[in-house]
C-alpha cells in the first residue's frame, strides 16, 4: 500500500490510512487528466466525466479515496453550472489539487 502525504498542519489528510495499489493507480491516472487540464489540453466537462467514471470504481481501502472523488466529482458539476465560465478552470484547478493532495 501507498503511504499518504501529510497535510500542512502535519496531520495525515485522510486519517493515516494507506491507498491499496488499485486506488494509488486511479489515482495516478486522475493526477495525468490533471496535469492535462491544467495545460488547457482537456476541458472541464470531460474531466469531470472521467472522475464521474473512475469513482465507482475506487475500492473501499479505508482511505475515504471514493467518498472524496466523489465529493470532486460533485463540486466539478457544480463549477460546471454555477460558476461563471471565465472562472471555472481556476476553481477546478483548486478543487482537483485539493483532492490530489490529500491522497498523494
Amino acid at each position: 500500500m501507498m503511504p499518504v502525504d501529510r497535510t500542512r498542519d502535519g496531520s495525515a489528510g485522510n486519517g493515516g490510512r494507506t491507498l491499496s495499489p488499485h486506488n494509488s493507480s486511479l489515482l495516478a491516472e486522475i493526477g495525468g487528466q490533471n496535469r492535462a487540464f491544467r495545460a488547457g489540453s482537456l476541458p472541464l466537462a470531460h474531466y469531470q466525466a472521467f472522475i464521474a467514471a473512475r469513482t465507482g470504481l475506487f475500492e473501499n481501502d479505508g482511505s475515504g479515496i471514493r467518498g472524496a472523488a466523489a465529493a470532486l466529482d460533485a463540486e466539478f458539476e457544480h463549477i460546471l453550472y454555477a460558476v461563471e465560465e471565465s472562472g471555472q478552470h481556476a476553481e477546478a484547478i483548486v478543487a482537483a489539487e485539493g483532492f490530489l493532495s490529500r491522497f498523494s
